[in-house]
This record gives C-alpha cells, structure tokens and sequence, in this order.
C-alpha cells in the first residue's frame, strides 16, 4: 500500500513565503464560490486569469530577451470537428535546421483544469525551452471548457498531434524525434496520447513513433473515481491531506472535473492497479514531475511506480 504523505509537508521556504504574505491569495489556494454561477461569470473567471497569465508571460520573456531571441510562428490547424486548433512553433533564433539535420520537436500542451489557458499565456515556458535547447517547440491551444466539453480536448490534441506528425518538416522539425509533454490538464492530454499513439502501428515505422512524454503534475483520473484502495488509508492521500492545498485545492479539481462533463469517468484511461500494467509495456522514456502539496501528487506517483515496473 502507497504512502505519499511525507511530501505534503510544507517546506521551510514555503512556510516563510505564507507567513510574509498572508493576503496572497494564490498562496492561501482562495476558490470563489463557481460551482453555481452562471456561464457569463466563469467566461469572465476565464478571460482574467487568461489576461493575468498572458501578462506575467510576457514580462518574463521581456526580462529574459526570449523575445529577440526566439522566433515564433501561428499557425491554425483543422479540427476533426467545426473549427481550429491553433498553434504556436517556437525555435532558437540561432537553431539551424538543414534538410540533413532537422530539430527533434516536443508538442506541448498547457494546464489550467481544461478551462483556461492561452498560447500567449505560455510563451515564457515555451520560449525558455526552445531558447535553452536544440529543439522545436509546438504550443498547442486546445478548446476549454465551458465552452467544450469532453472528449473535444482529446481530440485536439490528437488532430494537433498528426498534424505535427504530417507537417513539421516543412518547418525544421523531425517527425522521427517527437516528444509529448504537458502540465496538469494537459499532462493528462500527454499521457493519454502517447498511451493511444503507442498501441496503434505507424504506416511509415518510425515517423510519428512518440519518443518520450514529460508528464508535469499530471491530471491522471477524475476526483470520483481516484482509486483509494491502492493507498495506505484515504487519510494519507492527496485528495485528503492537500485538500485545502495552495493553488489546486480538492474543491477546484472537482469543479473542473464537473465542467469537463465526462460521461463515463469510470472508463478511465489509465488503469493504476497491476492488472493494468500491459498496456504501459510500449510506452517510450517517461519522465514524470510533481509537486508534494498537490491533489494530483499521488496518481502521478502511482502512475510512475507503475512505469518502473515494466521497464
């Protein structure tokens, strides 16, 4: 039986940051009442944490020369439904891809419950990898909730994959060298690719074969269905001890696992019991990040010991 708890522990800096600032509300994990507002108020919710986001980007890409630094290029690509799915390539200004020498490319998709999230809101992330590595970055926006609900997202998110696949030689990349990489919501869009993408045979070997994922505090299994028997006790799990947590706390995720409006959450696609180990034997290389005082902590972890055992 797992026992995370140890790393809820607040550390010292932590603890010293929220003695300092105890009207930080980010840092308290204030939640305003949303579970009964109207569609009008959260599209409001939505439009000024995506304006507070794209600000703190910029002013970082600022700070950082990432602006001069790193080219960027829109593009907008057909969805299997109405609509568009844009995206934003970023590449090293000094990155040189040749016909003999393309860049290896990571597709990346942002966090923010499937609810919000921008391109512009994540040009710092993207910027620094793209400026700091030999590489292509694909910056994939994703449709939100409320607006759409599932399975939009994961359709986004392979419709922006096989693109990529299809057409990032036109643009310096390798479709021999893809990673998938994400953070909460979109670790979860991540993980639920490649987990599809390896079970299924490439026409050309090789091309669009997912060479590793980068899973960042992953969205894993929806709230009501986390399997608790795989734990110590409930008591020792993240949805208990992280409940009131900074930034994501129980009643934020539960929200937004209402607003994705799953039908079945039950048919997850992540199975975190053993039984469930064979179908993680064609995964590539993964690496998986998660923070201590985080509701997702435990099905990351989880998720990982599960991934060493077939490796």
């Amino acid at each position: 039986m797992a026992d995370y708890s140890e790393l809820g522990i607040p550390s010292p800096e932590w603890a010293r940051y929220f003695q300092d600032n105890p009207n930080d509300v980010f840092a308290k994990g204030f939640v305003p009442d949303i579970a009964s507002r109207p569609i009008e108020y959260l599209e409001e919710l939505q439009r000024t944490a995506n304006r507070n986001q794209i600000a703190a980007a910029q002013a970082k890409c600022k700070q950082m020369g990432w602006t001069e630094s790193v080219v960027k290029t829109d593009l907008e690509v057909k969805s299997r439904s109405t609509g568009s799915i844009p995206i934003r390539i970023y590449k090293g200004r000094d990155r040189t891809a040749t016909p003999g020498s393309p860049l290896p490319v990571y597709v990346y998709y942002h966090g923010g419950g499937y609810m919000f999230g921008t391109l512009d809101g994540e040009d710092a992330n993207c910027s620094y990898l793209a400026n700091e590595l030999p590489i292509l970055v694909v910056n994939v926006c994703y449709r939100h909730t409320p607006q759409y609900k599932f399975p939009t997202q994961r359709e986004d998110a392979l419709d922006s994959y096989l693109w990529t696949v299809a057409n990032i030689s036109r643009y310096g990349g390798d479709p021999h060298r893809i990673v998938i990489g994400g953070i909460s919501a979109g670790g979860g869009l991540a993980a639920w690719l490649t987990l599809t993408e390896s079970q299924r045979p490439s026409v050309d070997p090789g091309v669009g074969q997912i060479r590793g994922q980068v899973l960042g505090i992953p969205w894993l299994i929806q709230p009501s269905i986390f399997p608790t028997h795989l734990l110590k006790s409930p008591e020792v799990g993240s949805y208990h001890q992280c409940q009131s947590a900074p930034v994501l706390p129980r009643s934020k995720m539960e929200f937004f696992e209402r607003s994705l409006a799953e039908p079945n959450p039950t048919d997850d696609f992540v199975d975190l019991n053993e039984d469930g180990l064979q179908s993680l034997k064609a995964l590539p290389m993964t690496a998986v990040l998660v923070a201590g005082m985080d509701v997702l902590r435990d099905e990351a972890l989880l998720y990982s010991q599960n991934l060493k055992r077939v490796k």
